[in-house]
């Protein structure tokens, strides 16, 4: 990719809710984020593909979903930082009606399309990991919805999109935020379903990764994808304890 591609000139731009900086990035510049975002998804997809107990994981996400892109802003002050505005009062409403409709939306399609699947792998890994232990399984879904609900979409959109957005063309940057976005949830899906069901499962988180980053770029903050993808981490979380007969 040559540098009249990455670079931008320098200017200010008004996206709806307050001004930003547009950086003049070259492709010397921008190479170095791309490997670190890369490399630090495929050492994630292959931890999460090994066996090793589920807090290990959390602690190595952790480390290396809030490492990267801290230790990136450390040595490169002069990038954008990854934005945590606050939201006013009438989009906090409304992102919390969204979170409600979603969660009732998703659990009542997801309840009525699971018995035309076959779960039962999906089951079997569940009834091994917590059968009989709800409040282990409970202590999980809280992981599961609040912190790697946020540590995603501090990696795929705060650094992977928003960050590298001031550097490459917005459609360019979207797509390869959506596109790795899918691809890191390989690992973990991978023999969980049909391949026609995880062939939609990968198309469509890349469709939803893609609406995240617009959503956020809207905002120009991570809260709202952030209640969108919590919110679906929840529904799927209910689901998987009816399966266990939690609920």
């Amino acid at each position: 990719m040559n540098d009249r591609l990455c670079a931008h000139d320098s200017r200010t731009r008004y996206n709806g809710l307050k001004m930003t900086v547009q950086h003049p990035f070259n492709a010397k510049q921008t190479r170095p984020i791309l490997l670190m975002i890369l490399i630090g998804c495929a050492l994630m997809a292959l931890i999460d593909a090994m066996s090793w107990p589920y807090p290990l994981k959390a602690i190595f996400k952790m480390t290396l979903f809030i490492g990267i892109p801290w230790g990136w802003s450390r040595q490169h002050p002069d990038w954008p930082k990854t934005p945590l505005s606050g939201l006013n009062r009438s989009v906090i409403w409304r992102l919390v009606g969204l979170a409600v409709i979603e969660v009732t939306v998703l659990t009542v399609v997801m309840g009525w399309v699971m018995p035309y699947l076959d779960t039962s792998l999906l089951e079997g890994i569940l009834r091994q990991n917590f059968e009989g232990r709800p409040v282990v399984f409970f202590g999980v879904t809280l992981y599961i919805v609040l912190i790697n609900a946020f540590l995603e979409e501090w990696y795929f959109r705060g650094f992977a999109f928003l960050r590298i957005q001031n550097a490459f063309p917005k459609p360019w940057a979207l797509v390869f935020s959506a596109l790795l976005f899918s691809a890191y949830h390989l690992a973990l899906m991978a023999g969980l379903f049909p391949l026609p069901l995880y062939l939609v499962f990968v198309i469509g988180l890349a469709g939803v990764g893609a609406l995240f980053n617009v959503i956020d770029h809207r905002f120009q903050s991570l809260w709202p994808s952030f209640v969108i993808h919590a919110s679906a981490n929840l529904a799927m979380n209910l689901m998987a304890m009816r399966l266990l007969g939690f609920l």
